[in-house]
């Protein structure tokens, strides 16, 4: 359910758009892709998204939103397999990425969102 980016290689920050459109596609059942120049949107069953938001091709921030149900067991999730850093922050093991999750309880949705810390 959670993406796990524990190192560059796994992230698909950095990574270019077409890459991450072949490989994404391939590895799970999709009910609708919405593509843009500077985004796709990826939606699955049980009210799962996944975006990318691109500058120049390149794949510079993720976000995956859930139901707010989900949401005790993400932020659990989040703290076992990343830093934290702060309330509702993590950090990658490799240190070059920002996890922040977020809740939106109109919409009863939550987000995390993975982007890369600018030094």
């Amino acid at each position: 359910m959670l993406a796990s980016y524990t190192n560059a290689q796994d992230s698909p920050l950095g990574k270019p758009k077409d890459e991450i459109r072949n490989s994404y596609q391939s590895l799970i059942p999709l009910i609708k892709t919405l593509k843009s120049d500077s985004c796709d949107i990826f939606e699955m069953p049980g009210g799962i998204e996944t975006a990318f938001y691109y500058k120049n091709n390149i794949c510079i921030r993720t976000k995956q939103t859930f139901p707010l149900v989900d949401s005790v067991f993400l932020v659990d999730e989040l703290s076992k397999r990343y830093k934290k850093t702060g309330q509702d922050k993590w950090v990658t093991k490799n240190g070059k990425e920002e996890i922040r999750f977020l809740t939106d309880s109109d919409e009863k949705q939550c987000s995390i969102v993975f982007s890369e810390i600018k030094k």
